[in-house]
């Protein structure tokens, strides 16, 4: 099943997308709207190469169908094979649902809403205003729905890689243990929803995003900015996360060896992000450091038993099978994150797919806790630790 699908429908779809491309429907817009909407694209010259290749691919999907019925270009059709790629990735896409999504692209770029020029409203690309994107926090009472908080006190629920893991010979060598306090508090969480995937989110909306501090005497003491990017319909909705550095949890770990393990990695961190933000690379090439670490593990605190049992302490790292982008500023470090976009060649796609098709259909009626980590294996960074974790309440994604 399609990921897509998960989405759309109460229950799988069984028929393949040719079978849907071809059923009778009603039209989701009428063709005086799909028609103006491709007179307005032929004027967007602001638009990068990537929006301007998924346009003309929703414009193809929309009129000539699937890509599988024309031919692959050949290889010296550079631009064209690029294209008929991303046609070929909106297979999951009806005519109909190609065609919405088209027009609703086009008309926030007409608009001012392109990566290039937010609007004067502040609000970009975004289809709704920024303020209305807030996600509330969790006020306490049993059965609230959407609605957030911080679960950094369950810390101890995730499993992570002990001191000793990769310690040749050793007795702990490959043994995990329940983490300890995480080093970041959740301190905000954002639902955008976008006519497109938004990268660099804390920069690209023409207004400051909701609790990021754009400080850059805040070099040492790093926010995260996680942004999970999903086709939700026509839509991509993009789940922000915001994480503060706490330093009070700090004196909650097990040693003094196992405080500077985990400031060792934090420093290495902090060197990448400035080396990053200026646009230079560090001396050890890690000017990515945290979206090429960055792993994710979800854990169903209320929800269906058979949920539980498939999701939980269920780890991977997203770098791995997900293509994962990092974005700097003066005080903070973006991690965006495309769930739309699977690694075939990953030996963790399997289960990221199993993973993320079981738990977001069921977002909405459970409590998921999520926590955040880098990956690390080499002793002198290791035990692991949390970064942060965050309690999803019942969270709607439309």
């Amino acid at each position: 099943m399609r990921l897509f699908d998960m989405f759309t429908c109460a229950s799988p779809r069984k028929e393949p997308p040719a079978a849907r491309a071809n059923k009778s429907s009603a039209p989701l817009l009428d063709d005086a709207r799909f028609q103006a909407a491709a007179a307005t694209a032929s004027t967007l010259s602001q638009l990068a190469a990537a929006q301007k290749l998924e346009l003309q691919a929703l414009y193809k999907r929309s009129t000539d169908g699937l890509a599988h019925a024309t031919p692959h270009p050949s290889a010296p059709d550079v631009y064209g094979r690029d294209e008929w790629d991303v046609w070929n990735k909106l297979a999951s896409l009806t005519a109909d649902e190609a065609r919405l999504r088209y027009c609703t692209l086009v008309e926030a770029y007409g608009s001012g809403g392109g990566e290039d020029e937010p609007s004067a409203g502040g609000s970009g690309p975004l289809l709704k205003q920024l303020a209305e994107c807030v996600v509330p926090r969790w006020n306490g009472m049993p059965g609230s729905s959407h609605a957030w908080s911080d679960s950094s006190a369950t810390s101890g629920n995730f499993r992570v890689r002990g001191r000793h893991y990769v310690t040749p010979d050793h007795a702990g060598k490959g043994r995990k243990q329940p983490s300890t306090a995480a080093g970041f508090a959740t301190t905000g969480v954002l639902l955008l929803p976008a006519a497109s995937h938004i990268d660099h989110v804390a920069a690209a909306l023409g207004s400051p995003l909701p609790g990021v501090h754009a400080d850059a005497a805040r070099a040492d003491r790093l926010q995260l900015v996680l942004n999970l990017q999903v086709s939700v319909g026509p839509t991509v909705q993009h789940v922000v996360f915001v994480l503060e550095r706490n330093e009070s949890a700090d004196q909650q770990l097990n040693s003094a060896r196992d405080l500077e393990a985990w400031r060792r990695l934090y420093r290495r961190a902090v060197s990448a992000h400035l080396a990053h933000r200026d646009s230079a690379r560090s001396e050890n090439g890690e000017s990515a450091l945290v979206a090429e670490r960055i792993k994710v593990v979800p854990f169903v605190a209320d929800g269906p038993g058979f949920l539980k049992l498939a999701i939980n302490s269920q780890r991977g790292q997203l770098s791995e099978s997900l293509t994962c982008k990092q974005f700097e500023g003066d005080g903070y470090v973006e991690v965006d994150v495309n769930l739309d976009d699977f690694k075939e060649r990953s030996v963790f796609t399997r289960l990221a797919k199993a993973a993320i098709g079981a738990v977001l259909p069921q977002l909405a009626s459970i409590t998921l806790d999520l926590a955040f980590m880098l990956h690390t294996d080499e002793e002198a960074e290791l035990p692991e630790r949390l970064l942060g974790v965050v309690r999803l309440h019942r969270l709607k994604l439309r």
